[in-house]
């Protein structure tokens, strides 16, 4: 597994107050906490970021030199740091093209130079961003911060396009354009509110990475050696976010930029896991059928399907497609006729349309992404809760064996309610179509796959396994144990249809990562 993050070689603290992730009104942070549940809170003050920044340039503030480009202050008396005047932004200024936006001159260029002796000490874990949790780094290294391009999709972000993006030169020559920004993502420790702005990084193994630019804003420390993040908020009490902490090898890259600022880009990569093959594992090699090369088909009549409500009186909505490249047309036409054989998409007639579009995948290939913004926004939200991360791992105290199932395009395994499907439907440049089965995107797609499971598993949930979602965990305290334990899940799979990538899962371990945990025995005491 390959993660990235980008990693500055100045001294920390002067990346408090440098606005490394512009916004159209400029980087905006405001502090809220927790007063009354989940879900509200107040202003806590002005942006740390903000007051900061008033009344000097960070070149006079932190001795930087010369160099230092962006803007400062905020309505009549915004400035310029490129010729120092105020009344306008670095984007307007006159000395770069007369007011006209500007393509960043950013480049990174990365050169491959192993380095096995350098390590790169961060701090990982489980955190609440956006409203679910994710496997999160904190990185006191990175300059500014991001989140993985899938996360995005799946949550049906809206990034804002930069009007100087920087661009990513990877070491086989190809080119990877940063110039997605989410703004104001909520990130919540400890009941207090941090908004975060996270640049979309599609190749991300991770979910989230938290870099200087966050963690300067809101006075965070990282103490590796105790793993965890410390935050010092004024008029508020300490607080920190216990992790895991990673020391991994690095290759590193120069980087070089149009200011003269030098960086490294770090890739981190951890210890390749053996690949066997599925007749290898005992107690699994005894069910072929749950491992399936795709799932075999519409999945069977459950329990429960997934039910979309609106808002009362909602109106379809229909939304233009998108142009599209020929190369993109290709692949639509394929993926389509894919999604058509497994009886997962009909043609529709539906006064309901979204849009859809391409996102490139790390190795390459494309993964078509239908934009169900509209359509969440006038639902009804599913309160079905999921479970509390902490709640999950205090069940695997004394357990010494592991097995981590991960299922098969999980959401395409439970069926939309009829009166719903004409709701999932898409245009496309060939054709109408609309969903039978829970597509990805729709905004209580987790919640209701969440509850499934729970009726699948409820028998054995907090006695052996432990579920979030589509990911499921196995813990015995002996060897034998966990083979029986093993075959009791595989058996009820079978027996719900449920179908697991063979894969992405992994079996008779003694340490395993689970939800960005690392998971052994000596912290299962």
């Amino acid at each position: 597994m390959q993660r990235i993050c980008a990693v500055s070689m100045g001294p920390a603290q002067s990346y408090a107050s440098t606005p490394s992730q512009p916004t159209p009104s400029g980087p905006q942070h405001q502090y809220y906490q927790r007063t009354d549940g989940r879900g509200s809170g107040h202003k806590q003050g002005q942006s740390s970021r903000q007051v900061q920044r008033q009344g000097h340039r960070p070149s006079q503030a932190h001795g930087q030199g010369q160099g230092q480009r962006g803007s400062f202050g905020s309505g009549s008396q915004r400035g310029c740091w490129e010729c120092g005047q105020l009344g306008h932004f670095i984007s307007e200024c006159p000395r770069l093209g007369r007011g006209q936006p500007q393509q960043s001159r950013e480049w990174v260029h990365v050169v491959v130079v192993p380095d096995p002796t350098a390590k790169c000490n961060l701090i990982e874990g489980t955190v609440y961003i956006c409203s679910i949790f994710m496997h999160g780094i904190f990185d006191s290294g990175s300059t500014v911060s991001f989140i993985s391009g899938r996360i995005v999709d799946e949550l049906g972000l809206k990034p804002t396009i930069l009007e100087r993006p920087s661009i990513l030169s990877t070491a086989a020559g190809d080119k990877i354009y940063l110039n997605l920004l989410c703004v104001d993502c909520s990130v919540e420790i400890k009941g207090h509110i941090m908004p975060a702005n996270l640049r979309v990084l599609e190749f991300l193994e991770f979910d989230a990475l938290l870099g200087m630019d966050w963690l300067g804003a809101y006075h965070a420390q990282i103490h590796c050696f105790s793993k965890k993040v410390i935050f010092h908020l004024l008029g508020h009490p300490e607080f920190s976010f216990q992790g895991t902490s990673t020391s991994l090898p690095i290759t590193k890259g120069r980087v070089a930029t149009s200011v003269d600022v030098e960086m490294f880009t770090s890739v981190l990569s951890t210890t390749e896991r053996v690949v066997t093959t599925l007749e290898e594992v005992p107690v699994v090699c005894e069910f072929p059928d749950i491992f399936p090369a795709e799932l075999p088909g519409l999945p069977p009549p459950r329990e429960i399907d997934f039910i979309i409500d609106l808002v009362l009186g909602t109106k379809p909505i229909s939304i233009p497609p998108y142009r599209m490249a020929p190369k993109e047309l290709e692949e639509l036409r394929e993926q389509l006729d894919e999604l058509l054989e497994l009886g997962s998409i009909h043609p529709s007639m539906s006064p309901w349309g979204a849009s859809i579009l391409f996102v490139k995948k790390k190795d390459g290939s494309l993964r078509l992404c239908i934009d169900y913004r509209q359509l969440n926004k006038v639902t009804v939200k599913n309160e079905y809760p999921l479970p509390r991360i902490d709640d999950l791992f205090d069940q695997l105290t004394g357990a010494q064996w592991f097995s981590k199932i991960d299922l098969r395009s999980g959401y395409h395994q439970l069926r939309i309610r009829a009166e719903d499907r004409e709701k999932t439907a898409f245009r496309t440049r060939y054709g109408h179509y609309q969903f039978t089965v829970m597509p990805f995107w729709l905004t209580n797609a987790p919640m209701v796959f969440m509850d499934l499971m729970h009726r699948v598993l409820r028998e054995y949930l907090d006695r052996f396994v432990i579920v979030f979602i589509d990911d499921i965990l196995i813990y015995s305290k002996t060897r034998d144990d966990h083979g029986e334990h093993l075959r009791i899940i595989l058996q009820t799979l079978r027996a719900h249809r449920l179908y697991a990538k063979f894969s992405k899962c992994e079996f008779w371990l003694t340490e395993v990562g689970f939800l960005g945990h690392i998971v052994e025995p000596a912290e299962c005491q």
